[in-house]
This record gives structure tokens, C-alpha cells and sequence, in this order.
């Protein structure tokens, strides 16, 4: 069920939220359809931005001390993934900024972010997650201009993933 749940319910999340990060700053999905071998970039940009999990939570397995604060064994300890990923010291003045173009100017934004996790709780689906939305922000980029909400998005009830229930949009097709 886990690998179900990561594997779709995560990449479906991701890419709502990209679309409309795309459609919110219309300026950035222009530099897409101008340059579409961004598209790498850009997927890294909304995976860093606005990660499909909110949180995780974790124990302790041993007494720490952690940014002047002591963690002891079995603490819990939460991540928050919008905190670690729009942290000013890992992402420059401008962390709150949405740009597709950030990995020009930080190569390492891939691993920098922590959208999968890090160490042993790397997500098995990183991989394909990216792959999945490469492919489908290459095709939306070929195919469609002028990409506008219809109404506002409505987003899903959670307090584990910050999902889109319902986000009507228009556009026109790409000649």
C-alpha cells in the first residue's frame, strides 16, 4: 500500500502542484515553451517548491544535539519538507522565489532539496517520479499555451500531503 500511495498519489500531488506553480507565474512556463530542455530543471524547481508530503516524522536512535537544541533517544522528531526546501542558507535570498532556471545557478539543486528524503529514507521511486514528470511537463510544454485557472483549485484535506482535489484550468493549443 505504502509503494502504491508513494508511487502515485505523490507523482499525481507533484504535478498538480507544478501546473499550477506554472500557471500562477505564467512568466515561468513561457521560459519552458521558449526553452523546453529546461524541463529537467523546472521539475526539480516544483519538486523543491512544493513537495507532495507535508511532513515526516521520525525517532531518535540516539541522543544528539542538533542546532544548539539536545534531541535524546526516542524523541520524535518531525521534518518539514517546505522548511528544508525553502531554507535561505541552502537556497539563496530569494528560497520563497519560484524559478524553473534555479539549477543554472545551483547545480546541485537535485540533491539539495529534500522532497525524497535523504540517507536510508531515500524514496525507491525518486527515479521514476522524476522520469513520470519529465515526460509529462514535456508534453504539456509542446502542446499548450495560455494555461489559466477556471475558478479556484481545491485542495485535498490533509495533514500528511498537500494535494489538489479539483483544479479546472483553460489553454489554448500550441500551433
Amino acid at each position: 500500500l505504502l509503494l502504491i500511495v508513494g508511487g502515485i498519489e505523490t507523482t499525481r500531488t507533484s504535478t498538480s502542484h507544478g501546473m499550477r506553480l506554472l500557471m500562477e507565474h505564467p512568466e515561468q512556463y513561457q521560459v519552458l515553451v521558449d526553452n523546453p530542455d529546461l524541463v529537467p530543471d523546472a521539475v526539480e524547481e516544483i519538486l523543491r517548491f512544493n513537495p507532495a508530503f507535508i511532513h515526516m516524522r521520525r525517532t531518535a536512535m540516539e541522543d544528539v544535539e542538533l542546532g544548539g537544541m539536545q534531541i535524546k533517544k526516542g524523541d520524535k522528531v518531525v521534518l518539514m519538507y517546505d522548511s528544508a526546501n525553502h531554507d535561505e542558507s541552502v537556497f539563496g535570498d530569494d528560497s520563497e522565489v519560484f524559478d524553473v532556471t534555479r539549477a543554472q545557478r545551483q547545480p546541485d539543486l537535485r540533491s539539495d532539496h529534500r522532497t525524497f528524503g535523504i540517507g536510508q529514507h531515500f524514496c525507491l521511486g525518486s527515479h521514476l517520479a522524476r522520469k513520470e514528470m519529465y515526460i509529462v511537463f514535456e508534453e504539456i510544454v509542446k502542446r499548450i499555451r495560455n494555461p489559466q485557472f477556471v475558478g479556484k483549485p481545491h485542495f485535498a484535506q490533509s495533514n500528511f500531503i498537500s494535494g489538489i482535489h479539483t483544479m479546472n484550468i483553460s489553454f489554448d493549443m500550441a500551433s
